[in-house]
């Protein structure tokens, strides 16, 4: 009754008169809180959707094809179907979370710009701020992929020096258990036979030379083989990291042909990489393992 009738035309007095709801710091209703506002039911429905083309100056014929193809049944029922899809999607993102806060926020400001407020601030106030929402972020900078790679490497690196120590290990003790089992005499043949090749095998590092350096393999193959492998290694590296597929959109309306390019590109290392970005580390960690493997 002591509504100001100079403020009839005022929504944000009329939005005062409601309870005022307890928002947290990034301005959303607190479950406890009243709700006073809120949009319980919205629906949107459409009857038929018809597009009718009227071609006023074309360059192709098939325009005159295409308004009549759209103006067919079938096409008439397609386009309802979507667009009652679409209305579908936006009253089921203005009945949730998203319009309730903003209807929440609007309560809570009113009262600050109704004129016959106790609560009226002058218009030139701050106004009411709320934290930003913290956005989940995967690191995804080249020095974040270098020290994954590392450490990939790092582990295999352990993983190889702890089987090959395990596999001398049970090798050592199976020797010495085999020697046990053996008679003096033979010791001593198996350790003569084993000086013997100890000793051939000198002779043959002190004579002989590299098959880079022998003079036995002609200079082509000594020098060709040795960049041969370096140009595998780096074609291998290339087909890893180049460009592996696009895919391109080739398309034709009314005649008119056009083309978009490159709308999804891929190649090995982007996949990779997207598996990082997605959060699939374990997939990462086996498909980089894998790849660091084949070189």
């Amino acid at each position: 009754m002591n509504f100001p009738l100079e403020d009839m035309d005022n929504i944000d007095c009329w939005l005062a008169l409601m309870p005022v709801p307890s928002l947290d710091e990034y301005g959303i209703r607190l479950s406890e809180s009243v709700l006073s506002l809120a949009l319980n039911d919205l629906g949107i429905d459409i009857g038929e959707l018809r597009l009718e083309v009227d071609c006023i100056e074309c360059t192709s014929p098939k325009f005159i094809e295409l308004s009549t193809i759209l103006s067919s049944p079938e096409v008439v029922e397609d386009l309802t179907v979507i667009a009652n899809k679409a209305m579908s999607y936006v009253t089921d993102l203005l009945g949730g979370p998203f319009l309730q806060s903003y209807l929440d926020r609007a309560l809570v400001t009113s009262s600050r710009r109704c004129p016959h407020s106790p609560n009226f601030v002058a218009l030139d106030s701050p106004r009411v701020e709320y934290a930003q929402f913290e956005a989940i972020t995967t690191p995804t900078s080249p020095i974040t992929y270098m020290i994954v790679v590392g450490a990939i490497i790092a582990t295999i690196g352990i993983v190889s020096t702890l089987v090959y120590s395990v596999v001398k290990v049970i090798r050592s003790r199976r020797r010495k258990v085999w020697l046990a089992k053996l008679s003096k005499k033979k010791i001593r043949f198996y350790l003569s036979r084993q000086e013997e090749e100890d000793a051939l095998t000198r002779d043959l590092n002190q004579g002989t030379r590299s098959m880079f350096r022998s003079s036995s393999i002609p200079s082509v193959v000594r020098f060709l083989v040795p960049i041969v492998i370096l140009v595998n290694i780096g074609l291998f590296l290339s087909g890893h990291i180049s460009l592996g597929a696009s895919v391109d959109i080739n398309a034709q309306i009314g005649g008119e042909s056009f083309k978009v390019k490159e709308v999804f590109v891929f190649s090995m290392a982007e996949s990779v990489m997207d598996m990082w970005d997605a959060g699939a580390k374990v997939s990462f960690l086996i498909a980089a393992s894998c790849i660091l493997l084949q070189f």
